[in-house]
């Protein structure tokens, strides 16, 4: 199984065998079967099964990202937890859903792939913070 922890947010991704999956303050636990994934966005949440696609649970050990029909806040959230940044982005576009891959070789490919996906770009407003502008 592949396990994700960052902020707020718990990913399972389970390939084989069996795992439980529960926040710490909840009774309410989900059993998962090989190709099943949950996640829990906080302690007191219960687990919710999501889709899953064995590309999407190991795309990190070829240094990239698989995402189907996710919203643009969580695929941010993982590039700003891949490469230590910080993006901030209109709620206008926070809440597209995207499909796609995107290389985590360097963060300037990735936003600039993004960038085009969003129709707009990136701008480094310091060191590690950035912000989108649409087009």
């Amino acid at each position: 199984f592949n396990l994700s922890s960052w902020g707020n947010r718990l990913q399972v991704f389970l390939e084989e065998g069996s795992v439980q999956v529960k926040a710490a303050e909840q009774d309410s636990a989900l059993i998962l079967k090989p190709g099943e994934a949950a996640v829990v966005t906080s302690a007191t949440s219960i687990p919710q099964r999501q889709p899953f696609s064995l590309e999407e649970g190991t795309d990190w050990l070829s240094n990239q990202m698989v995402f189907q029909q996710k919203k643009t806040r969580i695929v941010i959230a993982e590039v700003e937890q891949q490469f230590n940044i910080s993006i901030s982005i209109p709620e206008s576009v926070a809440d597209e859903e995207l499909t796609g891959r995107l290389s985590l070789q360097d963060v300037d490919t990735a936003l600039s792939d993004l960038g085009m996906a969003l129709n707009g770009s990136f701008t480094l407003v310091n060191p590690s913070t950035y912000t989108f502008n649409p087009n």
